[in-house]
Parts: structure tokens; C-alpha cells; sequence
């Protein structure tokens, strides 16, 4: 999850990085 955040975190709004961790973790809770 840090890679995502430092790769796409750069330029994405705080709230978008939320979503993109809750769909990981939604993913990983799922498998």
C-alpha cells in the first residue's frame, strides 16, 4: 500500500488516496 500511495499519492487528493486504500484493503478482506 505505501508504493500505491507513493506513486499515485503524489498528485491524487487525500481523498482519493482513502479510496484506493479501502478498495485494497476491501480486495485482501475478500481473497
Amino acid at each position: 500500500l505505501r508504493k500505491v500511495s507513493k506513486n499515485r499519492g503524489s498528485f491524487l487528493n487525500d481523498e482519493a488516496v482513502i479510496k484506493l486504500y479501502y478498495l485494497a484493503l476491501s480486495n485482501i478482506a475478500k481473497k
